[in-house]
């Protein structure tokens, strides 16, 4: 069926099911006054609950187009946007997903994973972490099961996590048996793909990623490479999947991540300071993490850094004093050769442990 015709015949159906949906509804929802005037049953309350039951089918019946791939893809950018239900048509769904490693990372994937998403409808466990992997099979008891033992969370899935430490990942690893149809997803920060390949043949699928902990309330970006559609799709909806055009580009995102505890640690100092000038406790906190939120969300969503910061200041005015005085003392500088330092220790280029 041609294109154009499929989204006609889409249409026409999106109308005709929405309709009938919303005849059924009104059929029973809805009665007649003595004059003849058409209104809904009950009270108040009941009003609302009505409305709200016809919106579910509604949307429902729309969501039932979708799945039957009768509505086109609309476009999108190949970088860094969420996924649509409707973009997910013929991608294959991931069922199963086997995680090696329970750790702070892996805990936050499975939670976002667990909340924010319909799939996958299972998740294994490795069974070394005990406390961790029994408060999340205890949470999530429909989803989340712990495996007898790491092959068996390996035979159990069909793209398995590696969460395990860069100091074991090989040692982890070589005792176990993979499959040629299987995938696998490594959070080893400083594993190469050329590092895994070897120890898992005959799979010959392996991408990297890197989870940040807001992936556990299904926020915060998630660097991929290589391009993975079915994996695109899933952390789509609890991250920003960005899609990285080569495999170094992982060092020079890791090392700004680094920058996780030095902006918190520079949120307490501002509210330490403004503490010891007399400013209640909980106010200071509350001041700095709301700026703080709002000057975040103003970043994510303006593509240019340089324009936001000369928006933010005024001439003579107090941030323009700020900015201009930390760059004198070269606070930027000494932040950007930090980075540097933690690039070249994530890319095995330091000579020893910073």
């Amino acid at each position: 069926m041609a294109k154009g015709t499929r989204l006609a015949t889409g249409v026409m159906m999106m109308a005709m099911m929405v309709g009938s949906v919303q005849s059924f509804c009104l059929t029973g929802l809805t009665r007649t006054n003595h004059r003849g005037v058409l209104g809904l049953r009950g009270g108040f309350q009941d009003r609302l609950e009505n409305v709200q039951r016809v919106r579910q089918m509604r949307d429902g019946a729309l969501k039932k187009l979708i799945e039957d791939n009768l509505l086109g893809k609309p476009d999108r950018s190949a970088n860094a946007q969420p996924s649509t239900a409707a973009e997910s048509i013929n991608v294959q769904p991931i069922v199963r997903l086997g995680f090696l490693g329970t750790g702070t990372i892996a805990k936050a994937v499975v939670q976002g994973l667990s909340e924010h998403t319909s799939f996958p409808k299972r998740i294994i466990l490795s069974p070394r972490n005990h406390n961790t992997s029994s408060f999340l099979q205890a949470k999530y008891p429909d989803v989340v099961e712990v495996g007898k033992s790491n092959q068996h969370v390996v035979d159990s899935c069909d793209v398995l996590c590696l969460c395990v430490t860069p100091q074991v990942f090989k040692e982890v690893i070589s005792q176990l048996t993979f499959r040629e149809d299987m995938k696998i997803l490594s959070f080893i920060s400083t594993a190469k793909i050329d590092d895994i390949l070897p120890l898992v043949k005959p799979c010959s699928r392996v991408i990297r990623a890197i989870p940040m902990p807001p992936i556990a309330q299904g926020k915060g970006p998630l660097p991929m490479f290589p391009k993975d559609r079915e994996l695109e799709v899933l952390f789509s909806e609890i991250s920003c999947v960005i899609n990285l055009d080569k495999e170094e580009d992982f060092f020079s995102l890791m090392a700004a991540s680094s920058l996780m505890a030095p902006f918190y640690f520079m949120q307490h100092s501002i509210s330490e300071w403004m503490q010891s000038t007399g400013v209640p406790e909980d106010k200071a906190h509350t001041f700095v993490g709301e700026l703080f939120y709002s000057l975040a969300h103003d970043s994510r969503h303006e593509t240019s850094f340089n324009q936001l910061t000369d928006n933010s200041q005024t001439p003579g005015g107090i941030n323009e004093q700020s900015l201009r005085q930390l760059q004198e003392k070269e606070f930027y500088s000494m932040l950007q050769g930090q980075l540097q330092v933690i690039r070249d220790r994530v890319a095995n280029k330091a000579t020893k442990k910073q």
